[in-house]
């Protein structure tokens, strides 16, 4: 009765483990769209842009960095490890990436969820309107996530091993992409 239990904390600390430097690196992202608003104002950003950038940013770089420190990743990933990182890591960064329209627009959070989904899935879509009135700092993060989310996927497809042993190989499987080991 042991077994099933032992296999699920390991499932959920390898989850876990390769979360970590995604968590950490939209956490420097979301740092990005301040500096250009403290840049282009000369200035301190406003406070709702402070907070709605600067809370997400330590909620994604404190859990990816506690995680980091925490457990450390095998060398291995299962094709059901995989698939529950591919989906952890989805739900955890467009949560994270709906935040700054949360706090800095006060945008419902259906409408920030689907923003920040759409940016990262590079869907192209907006539930904004009067984009030429939003902070500059708004339209910043919504081009970085939809460059994240174009780079995320490029990058998963160069990292792809020659063999199917390889766990980037088990993370693009849990893409949905098909790819031959062939040459």
């Amino acid at each position: 009765m042991k077994r099933p239990q032992v296999l699920w904390r390991r499932r959920v600390g390898q989850v876990l483990a390769y979360h970590a430097p995604v968590l950490t690196a939209v956490g420097l992202a979301l740092l990005l769209p301040l500096i250009y608003a403290a840049l282009e104002a000369w200035a301190i950003p406003s406070t709702a842009e402070l907070q709605g950038f600067l809370i997400p940013a330590a909620l994604a770089l404190g859990i990816g960095q506690l995680l980091r420190w925490l457990i450390k990743p095998t060398t291995r990933l299962s094709g059901t490890e995989a698939l529950l990182v591919t989906t952890a890591v989805w739900l955890s960064t467009s949560l994270i990436g709906a935040l700054p329209f949360i706090i800095t627009l006060h945008t419902p959070f259906i409408d920030a969820l689907h923003e920040s989904i759409s940016g990262f899935t590079t869907a192209g879509t907006t539930m904004l309107t009067n984009l030429d009135r939003l902070p500059h700092s708004i339209i910043v993060w919504r081009a970085l996530t939809q460059w994240l989310g174009g780079l995320g996927i490029l990058l998963i497809i160069l990292l792809v091993g020659r063999s199917r042993g390889n766990p980037a190989f088990s993370l693009l499987s849990a893409e949905g992409v098909k790819v031959s080991s062939g040459r």
